[in-house]
């Protein structure tokens, strides 16, 4: 017969067991300069990182599961423009409406971005609570240029760039190409769990 464990090691047990509980929920982080919230996906951790280029404001998130690879997971960045106040918001109109009439979209100009650092698969219009957004799937391209870069079909990204009304918001995914379709659900998640409010 099995002796009573102690009470004072059940009770260091289940402590040690509520401090490491908290590392797998899904709380949300926010960048009070951007207003840029993100709620990651159960599992998930989020860790903040430095934008690599910040024209008026960003913010950059990394997010993943912890026993996952650090080249897999999510990136969430956002770049973010200056504010246009009363005195130019005629102008800002007048430019608004000149990028309308225009025959390139901003989702064309975002692919052509994004294809200096992905062979594109697939891309499509995406809209996500009313917020215009463009997806796109992938590789990574390893290389300095596109032209001469080497093509990485070990790893899938999906990229979804988020259209505000200030900037952009680019949610990057990547995962082993044999792990990727199971990934969708989770990246999808992360995704909705992106908000922008100032």
């Amino acid at each position: 017969m099995m002796k009573p464990m102690p009470m004072l090691m059940t009770v260091t047990i289940v402590a040690l067991m509520l401090v490491a509980i908290p590392a797998y929920s899904a709380e949300m982080v926010r960048d009070e300069a951007t207003g840029l919230t993100v709620t990651p996906p159960h599992g998930y951790v989020v860790e903040r990182e430095t934008p690599s280029i910040v024209i008026h404001a960003g913010a950059r998130f990394s997010l993943r599961k912890p026993l996952d690879p650090p080249s897999t997971g999510c990136t969430v960045e956002a770049q973010l423009l200056p504010p246009i106040d009363e005195t130019s918001a005629a102008l800002g109109r007048a430019l608004s409406a000149r990028s309308r009439e225009g025959t390139t979209t901003w989702r064309d100009k975002a692919l052509l971005q994004i294809m200096s650092e992905v062979a594109v698969r697939s891309s499509r219009p995406y809209s996500r609570d009313g917020i215009e957004a463009l997806e796109v799937e992938g590789w990574p391209r390893q290389g300095a240029d596109a032209a001469g870069s080497r093509i990485d079909r070990s790893t899938r990204m999906r990229i979804v760039v988020l259209k505000l009304g200030n900037g952009y918001t680019n949610v990057t995914c990547r995962a082993a190409v044999a792990d990727f379709p199971g990934k969708r659900d989770e990246f999808d998640a992360v995704v909705h769990g992106v908000k922008l409010s100032r």
